[in-house]
C-alpha cells in the first residue's frame, strides 16, 4: 500500500570530490573548506565516496577517516550520504556499518562491477546490507561505469521490501528510465527518491515525478543548482529557463578531458582555497591545455573562487 510522505531525500544533493595531498592521503583540512562550500550554497547534502570522489581508488582506512570526518564537520547541517559500495560483500557491509556508527544520514551503494550481477544476485546484495543496518540507504545506478544497469524491477522490489531503502541516484541518459521507475514504485512507496546524476536532467526530473539531482557541478556551483530547485518548487518558469541555460553552458566540462574526474579536481581547485588537484593513483592530472580548456570555461561562465 503506498503511502502519503514526500521523499526525504528530495533535493540537490553535491557528490563532492575528494581533496588529496600529495603524498595520496585524504586532505582534510581541504575537504572542511570544501564542505563549507557546500554548506553555505545551500545544499541539502554532500556524498562524500562516490564516483566523482573516487571512492574506488582510496583504501579502506582513508575511507574511514573522510566519513567520519564529514559526519563531524557537518554537524547536521545538511545531510551526510557515504558511498559504500564495492565488490567485496563482507566489505560493503563492515563500511557501510560504520557508516552508520559513525553517524552518516545514509549509504549510496552502486553494485559490484567487472562482472555484471543478475537480478537474484543484485536482491541478496543489496538486502545483505538493508538488513545488516537501520540507516537509509541509497541505491546507485550508473552503468556507464559498472557495466549493467539496475532493472527497474529490482529497483521496485527493493523498495517494496526494504523500509530503508529510501532512493536511487539514477546516473542513465535518458528520462525514460527515470519515468519507468516512478511509474514502477508509485503504487509501493511515496517516500522513494528518484535522483538524477545526470546535471542537466534537473528539471525533467522533477517535471517526471523525480525528486531532484546527485550532480557534479554542484562542487562548483552549488548556490546555482539550489536557486534552480527553488524556482522549480516555486513555479518560476522564466527564472527556470534561465537557470536551465546556464547549467548547458557548463556542461561542456565533462569532455575537457578523458577522466572527468580530474577535470572537476583541477575546477574545484581553481574555486576551494587550498585544494589541490591530486588525483588517486593511477589517474593523472590535467594536462596544460586540457586546463587552460577548464580556464576558459569557468572563465566564460564567470567561476572564481
Amino acid at each position: 500500500m503506498m503511502d502519503n510522505a514526500r521523499p526525504k531525500y528530495r533535493g540537490v544533493f553535491c557528490p563532492a570530490v575528494t581533496p588529496l595531498d600529495g603524498e595520496g592521503r585524504v586532505d582534510l583540512e581541504a575537504a572542511g573548506t570544501l564542505y563549507e562550500h557546500l554548506i553555505a550554497g545551500g545544499l541539502d547534502g554532500i556524498v562524500v565516496l562516490g564516483s566523482i570522489g573516487e571512492f574506488q581508488a582510496i583504501d579502506p582506512e582513508e575511507k574511514r577517516r573522510l566519513i567520519r570526518f564529514a559526519v563531524d564537520h557537518a554537524a547536521g547541517r545538511c545531510k551526510i550520504i557515504a558511498g559504500t559500495g564495492g565488490t567485496v560483500m563482507r566489505e560493503v557491509v563492515d563500511l557501510t556499518r560504520f557508516a552508520e556508527d559513525a553517524g552518516a544520514d545514509a549509504a549510496m551503494i552502486i553494485p559490484p562491477y567487472y562482472f555484471p550481477v543478475g537480478e537474484v544476485g543484485l536482491l541478496n546484495y543489496y538486502g545483505t546490507v538493508a538488513e545488516a543496518v537501520e540507516m537509509d540507504i541509497l541505491l546507485y545506478s550508473f552503468p556507464a561505469r559498472t557495466g549493467y544497469e539496475l532493472p527497474v524491477d529490482v529497483i521496485a522490489e527493493l523498495a517494496g521490501s526494504y523500509a530503508n531503502i529510501i532512493g536511487i541516484k539514477d546516473t542513465i541518459d535518458s528520462i525514460s528510465h527515470t519515468r519507468a521507475i516512478v511509474n514502477a514504485i508509485a503504487d509501493r512507496r511515496s517516500d522513494f527518491a528518484v535522483l538524477s546524476g545526470f546535471d542537466e536532467y534537473i528539471y525533467v526530473n522533477l517535471l517526471g515525478g523525480g525528486a531532484g539531482t546527485v550532480n557534479g557541478l554542484t562542487n562548483l556551483v552549488p548556490r546555482l543548482f539550489r536557486e534552480a530547485f527553488d524556482a522549480f518548487d516555486s513555479r518560476d518558469a522564466g527564472r527556470m529557463h534561465e537557470i536551465q541555460m546556464r547549467i548547458n553552458a557548463l556542461m561542456p566540462i565533462y569532455t575537457a578531458a578523458p577522466n572527468f574526474v580530474a577535470t572537476f579536481k583541477y575546477a574545484a581547485s581553481l574555486v576551494i582555497p587550498g585544494m589541490q588537484p591530486h588525483c588517486a593513483p593511477p589517474e593523472r592530472s590535467l594536462t596544460p591545455p586540457e586546463q587552460h580548456t577548464v580556464q576558459v570555461l569557468l572563465g566564460e561562465a564567470g567561476i572564481t573562487a
